[in-house]
């Protein structure tokens, strides 16, 4: 629950029933995750960098390096990767038009494998989009781990669908729970919000 009261606290978490927020996919929403927020707030960031850390080691497996998505994921990605004392990279969203025109920015020789960080995942295509350009370049992206998760349906199926495994810190479902139980959220708000993932969902 510590990820979600972050979130509610720091404002991150925008919710507005009335004036719905429209996501990068067209998506209409009743609620908005402002990770961008969180890099300000110093006691709240170093929380989050732990849970990442402690999640990754979880993980049964090993890595090369870690690899930010552009440009929410960067500053995770180098908090992550200099507490773990790992080489970074982070991948652009569009190829540069200029200078070496590269899409993946570090050093990528001996790289084999890496953990990607991403700030959130709504429908899963910014992340999705960075796992297919490591690919391409045969580097494999083990996993996708996240701060917050909108938990559609379509995140899980574009994921399922170049079998990409991913997780997040948080959800939707976990966040409303806490913010009903903590009086951050009214009833009808809350409802509003579960409703409106069921439509999207079904």
């Amino acid at each position: 629950m510590k990820i979600a009261e972050i979130l509610l606290k720091t404002q991150a978490l925008k919710v507005n029933c009335d004036e719905k927020f429209i996501f990068a996919s067209g998506i209409e929403s009743p609620i908005y995750c402002d990770n961008r927020t969180l890099i300000s707030f110093v006691m709240e960031r170093e929380i989050i960098v732990e849970r990442f850390i402690e999640r990754i080691k979880s993980l049964d497996f090993k890595f090369d390096a870690i690899c930010a998505t552009a440009t929410a994921g960067i500053p995770w990605g180098s908090f992550i990767a200099q507490e773990l004392k790992l080489p970074l990279l982070y991948v652009r969203s569009g190829e540069k038009s200029h200078g070496l025109k590269k899409l993946i920015e570090g050093n990528t020789q001996n790289i084999k494998s890496v953990i990607v960080i991403e700030d959130l995942i709504s429908t899963g295509k910014s992340s999705i989009d960075v796992c297919n350009t490591l690919k391409s370049q045969d580097i494999n992206p083990k996993s996708v781990l996240s701060i917050f998760d909108y938990g559609l349906k379509r995140s899980k199926e574009n994921f399922s669908s170049i079998n990409q495994p991913y997780q997040s810190l948080t959800g939707l479902d976990e966040l409303c729970k806490y913010a009903l139980e903590s009086n951050l959220l009214t009833q009808k708000d809350t409802d509003i919000i579960l409703e409106w993932k069921n439509s999207i969902n079904s």
